[in-house]
């Protein structure tokens, strides 16, 4: 999974690029989230 916020962080980065406050290409957004948010690892587990 990636970050719990991963919708937000993408719609903020995505304005941020439009309003000229942050730059790069898609992937170099993409990047900045991958080093900036650890992803959280959900394992199934067996209930009764």
């Amino acid at each position: 999974a990636g970050p719990v916020e991963a919708t937000a962080l993408g719609n903020v980065l995505v304005q941020a690029r439009a309003a000229g406050f942050a730059a790069g290409s898609l992937e170099a957004l993409r990047d900045l989230v991958r080093r900036t948010h650890a992803p959280l690892r959900y394992t199934p587990t067996a209930t009764s």
